[in-house]
Formats: C-alpha cells, structure tokens, sequence
C-alpha cells in the first residue's frame, strides 16, 4: 500500500513526467509514451475527483449548449495538453502565447473544480 501523500500526487506526477516526455524526448515511440502517461494522469484525476464530489450530478450547460459530462470533466486536460503540444511542435511567438493562454484557463478550471471536491472521509469499524 502507498502512502497517502505519494498516492495523491500520482496523477500529477503521471501529468507533469508525461508533458516533460512529450515535449523533452525526441523518438516518436517516447512521445506516444509521454500522450499515454498524460492520459493516464488525467483519467485518474477525473476518476478521484469524481469520487470526492460534495455536490449532486448536473447537466453542465454553457450559454444554454449542453456539455457532455466527460467533455465537462476533461476539458482543463485537453487545454493542458494543447499548451504542452504547442511547446513540443510550435515553440515560436504565437505558439507561445496560445501556449500560455491555455495552460492558464485549463489550471484555472482545475483549481476552480478542486476547491468543491475534497477527499471523501470514511468511517472504518
């Protein structure tokens, strides 16, 4: 069994080593590699933080379009991984900017989701 601190930065630290890969690593075998690692990170994420949600299930509507619930839940990690494929294949003035745009909105949605699911408490006995 892990510890408790270990097991909760897990799905960032699949993120984080899966970015690096993917913009460090020059094989195409790593940078499908690294896609995996992110994927996995962010799947575990979404799973934990659907498991530690304080509030009931809604609809998720935008300005009256209804969102998919894993298009909802995914979308911050799907503008993390635009903003780290811009750095592995367009690292020039626009890129940069995209980059940064949406690297800022996809860990501000993080934070924003996380601030209303904390980790459950169970009682054992």
């Amino acid at each position: 069994m892990l510890a408790r601190p270990i097991y909760e930065a897990l799905p960032l630290m699949y993120l984080v080593l899966g970015a690096l890969s993917i913009v460090f690593l020059e094989p195409a075998l790593a940078k499908i590699g690294g896609l995996l690692l992110f994927m996995s990170g962010s799947i575990t994420w979404v799973m934990r933080s659907n498991a530690r949600r304080r509030d009931d299930f809604k609809t998720h509507h935008v300005q009256g379009i209804f969102l998919p619930e894993a298009y909802y839940e995914f979308f911050p990690f799907l503008l993390l991984g635009i903003s780290v494929l811009l750095a592995a294949f367009y690292f020039n003035g626009p890129g940069i900017v995209f980059m940064i745009l949406a690297s800022l909105r996809g860990l501000q949605l993080i934070y924003l989701r996380s601030r209303y699911r904390h980790t459950a408490n169970y009682a054992f006995g």
